[in-house]
């Protein structure tokens, strides 16, 4: 299992302190390479600094854009979709 690298730090914020700026992937059914290089605009955005990483993006949009990629091989989205609670959705990247 993961662990922060600060005892104050969860995995996310680790990941986004930390992980995204080193293009680390932050779950094993997601690969930051893989998704970055099938979706060209979401790699501009990052550079441009809108966003963190390609999961940021991925995470924000994963409802919305039909076009969006996998974001790995393995990456099942309609089932990933059908198994969101529509009422509760938390998550770190909404917060900032």
């Amino acid at each position: 299992m993961f662990q922060a690298r600060r005892q104050e730090w969860g995995v996310i914020e680790d990941y986004i302190r930390y992980g995204a700026s080193n293009m680390y992937s932050p779950h094993w059914l997601f690969n930051e390479y893989y998704f970055l290089g099938a979706q060209p605009d979401v790699n501009k955005v990052k550079e441009i600094g809108n966003i963190i990483s390609g999961y940021q993006y991925f995470i924000r949009r994963i409802r919305s854009d039909q076009k969006l990629s996998r974001p790995s091989p393995l990456f099942n989205k309609e089932y990933y979709i059908s198994q969101l609670d529509r009422e509760v959705i938390s998550d770190a990247f909404f917060d900032f």
